[in-house]
């Protein structure tokens, strides 16, 4: 190798030297704010007839968890299903509407009871604009769970089914 080639390359390696330390202190100085970055997590999924999508920002690498935060989303949307639809037979509202006799004794969960406090609350505030009660004239106009042929009902089945059953 020629003598010129070896000084040059003497020199690159001096000056690379001279700027790794410099390279080195940027690194660490700026390592931290690409590991605080901002990163969106989707978690998506079905229930109740439709389908969620859930977007979770994140301030570090580390992400959701995984597949924990969905399980525990859907965990929580099927409790809730189980507690609120009508479209199960067994869930806790058909159990509770199915009652034939007002004051029959009915233990509910702390979801059904929360629910029922606000809908009293809001029964209240509107002066009764809202009614909760309102299950009887959905099935009359066929929009409930009940099968039959829609039809526009009488005006004599009207007052009767207007009615607040509670």
């Amino acid at each position: 190798m020629p003598l010129c080639s070896m000084r040059y390359a003497l020199c690159c390696v001096n000056a690379m030297n001279k700027f790794l330390p410099i390279i080195f202190v940027l690194v660490i100085l700026f390592l931290p704010a690409t590991s605080d970055a901002k990163r969106e997590h989707l978690i998506e999924g079905r229930t109740m007839g439709t389908t969620y999508h859930i977007k979770v920002v994140t301030g570090s690498l580390k992400g959701v968890g995984g597949w924990d935060l969905k399980e525990k989303i859907d965990a929580r949307l099927d409790a809730i299903n189980q507690v609120f639809s009508t479209y199960i037979k067994d869930s806790e509202i058909s159990r509770f509407n199915a009652l034939s006799t007002a004051g029959e004794k009915f233990q509910v969960s702390d979801d059904f009871m929360q629910v029922m406090r606000v809908a009293r609350k809001i029964y209240r505030i509107s002066e009764g604009a809202w009614d909760g009660t309102v299950n009887p004239l959905v099935d009359l106009w066929s929009f409930g769970p009940t099968k039959r042929e829609p039809q526009m009902p009488t005006r004599h089945f009207l007052p009767s089914e207007r009615t607040p059953a509670a």
